[in-house]
């Protein structure tokens, strides 16, 4: 297959001649960029060889508990139904982040932004699934652009959804959380095994607000998730979690960075690999706070469980840190599943295989539990667990 390179993306029909550009001075990274070490992707990705055609027919849905919804085919609106107090529209592709090749890649070919506003005071309890279904094939890519505006002293929770075969997908998803706001932000990635896939999540959380970002990777040959959280004003919180399940010679990379702009603003990141076989997973959470941010508090946590002597995790936080008067902690742990539980279990009559899934997905529900929608909780738990059933775990002994 061509080499995954801007030179394979000239003979598309360019939407966004500026955006183009700057991907092309840009270039594809490798692992020569800073943060992209060990997701060479210039290697990993195969080159696209046209862009998915529209396509009207919608795609089979999911069983998901949840009224409202955004259903999306391709990255294009399908059909919506949303609670008073929330709208939604087409807009020009304008705003993209000219250092970002995700990004910019995404501008170049993506002429409208899917733009979601939650009115000021507006809460809604109950979560809104966007179900982004792709039926791209072989050698296709597919786009998604959507920007989310949560303003002043709303409140909601959005479930973002996306699964399809083996093509090439780039999303891109913009938050801004006002003041006072607070947004849950769910994004379940469960492409097929063979499939490619680039992902950036940008959020600017403002003064008092809170925005909470849970991710569950399950599929996906090659995956590279860029997240990046601004906290702009004082009270301003974020927290990170998320978990990823890999098997066969899946690789699955995150790069989280949230930006302390200013004092007193806090944010928390949980982070759980779950590596069979031959998979690779990375993590890597860069934290850094300026001169002036201080009374900042700021936890970080990578843990990572493998089951196979050939699986590989690496992790990497990072603090960058110039002011003096804060509370920063980070850490990462790599371990194997636990002979002794194993044996506990199993001496009260659960076989060792059913054993060692049951400590699988306890090790990985941990990021779920955290949400307080309890429909959310099961229907995630239920995905993960239906993942990790489906894998061998005899590998580490066979190895």
């Amino acid at each position: 297959m061509e080499v995954l390179s801007t030179k394979a993306f000239e003979k598309f029909e360019i939407k966004n001649a500026k955006a183009f550009e700057q991907f092309k001075k840009l270039g594809i990274p490798d692992k020569s960029w800073e943060g992209w070490q060990f997701t060479d992707i210039s290697k990993k990705f195969w080159a696209p060889k046209s862009l998915v055609q529209n396509n009207t027919e919608q795609a089979k849905l999911i069983e998901a508990p949840f009224e409202h919804r955004v259903i999306l085919n391709n990255g294009d609106l399908v059909s919506s139904n949303l609670p008073e107090g929330i709208t939604l529209k087409e807009i020009e592709t304008e705003n993209w982040d000219t250092h970002n090749p995700i990004d910019t890649m995404n501008a170049s070919f993506k002429t409208k932004t899917l733009l979601i506003t939650v009115a000021k005071k507006t809460k809604v309890s109950t979560p809104i699934l966007l179900m982004n279904r792709y039926t791209a094939q072989n050698n296709e890519m597919a786009l998604t652009r959507i920007k989310t505006v949560v303003e002043d002293f709303a409140e909601v929770n959005f479930v973002e959804y996306s699964d399809g075969d083996n093509a090439f997908y780039n999303c891109s998803h913009e938050i801004l959380c006002h003041d006072n706001a607070i947004t849950y932000y769910t994004q379940v990635q469960n492409f097929n095994d063979e499939a490619q896939a680039l992902s950036n999540v940008n959020s600017e959380v403002g003064k008092d607000a809170h925005f909470y970002s849970l991710t569950i990777n399950l599929g996906a040959k090659v995956h590279r998730q860029n997240i990046n959280v601004n906290l702009n004003a004082s009270g301003a919180t974020a927290h990170l979690d998320g978990v990823f399940a890999l098997t066969g010679s899946q690789h699955n990379d995150v790069y989280t960075t949230i930006n302390h702009n200013q004092a007193h603003t806090y944010s928390f990141q949980l982070y759980k690999g779950i590596l069979d076989q031959e998979s690779r997973g990375v993590f890597s959470g860069l934290i850094h706070v300026p001169q002036d941010s201080q009374k900042i508090n700021s936890e970080q946590l990578s843990k990572n469980l493998l089951l196979s002597k050939k699986a590989r995790i690496n992790t990497m936080p990072t603090l960058e840190v110039y002011a003096d008067d804060v509370k920063c902690a980070h850490g990462a742990t790599v371990g194997q599943l636990s002979e002794d539980e194993i044996f506990y279990l199993t001496s009260r009559g659960i076989n060792e295989q059913k054993a060692k899934k049951l400590l699988c997905q306890g090790f990985g529900i941990e990021v779920i539990e955290k949400l307080k929608d309890q429909d959310l909780r099961q229907w995630l738990t239920k995905l993960l667990v239906n993942k990790l059933e489906e894998q061998d775990f005899g590998h580490f002994e066979e190895t």
